[in-house]
């Protein structure tokens, strides 16, 4: 992280290293993508072919899923760090505002974040959200695949869940 000509540098990074510290402690954030099928995320998160995939449904009413926000280069104005260190209860919308911002760079992956508070020892869910399809990369073994599907329709018999393999990995 930059902070513009040094000033302020006395300041901001203690802020900034409290703010990672309370986006790690006190957030939930998971990330997902709109792309179905794209052979970049296949590359870059799903083991170039030998990952898989899980589509899940979710209903339009989540309050806890955001679209990213893509822009051409990432900056985090002082005043809003110093809103969320002096008050608390401008912290999460704070938080919540840098971690749905990234760089046109990422802007292919059509990212969808979730992002909660954090209860301790609680697991998240995202609710009413159902797995409809899961899609295997190109490059998994035929034997790996065969169980894997095979133990997948077992444990979930009474719903119906698509079980595809990708064309698109590289």
């Amino acid at each position: 992280m930059q902070i513009d000509n040094n000033r302020l540098n006395g300041n901001a990074i203690p802020i900034i290293n409290d703010m990672i510290e309370k986006c790690l402690s006190d957030f939930g954030l998971a990330c997902f993508s709109s792309a179905k099928d794209d052979a970049s995320l296949w590359k870059e998160y799903g083991g170039d072919g030998n990952g898989l995939c899980i589509e899940i449904d979710v209903p339009d009413d989540n309050k806890n899923l955001y679209m990213v926000n893509y822009v051409q280069e990432k900056v985090i104005h002082i005043d809003s760090l110093f809103k969320a260190d002096l008050f608390e209860g401008e912290a999460f919308a704070v938080y919540r505002d840098m971690l749905l911002t990234k760089t046109t760079k990422y802007q292919p992956e059509k990212e969808v974040r979730f992002v909660s508070k954090k209860e301790r020892n609680v697991a998240m869910t995202i609710e009413g959200s159902v797995v409809t399809e899961i899609m295997f990369g190109n490059k998994i073994e035929s034997s790996m695949l065969n169980k894997v599907r095979a133990d997948i329709k077992r444990h979930h018999s009474a719903r119906s869940i698509l079980l595809t393999q990708s064309e698109r990995c590289s």
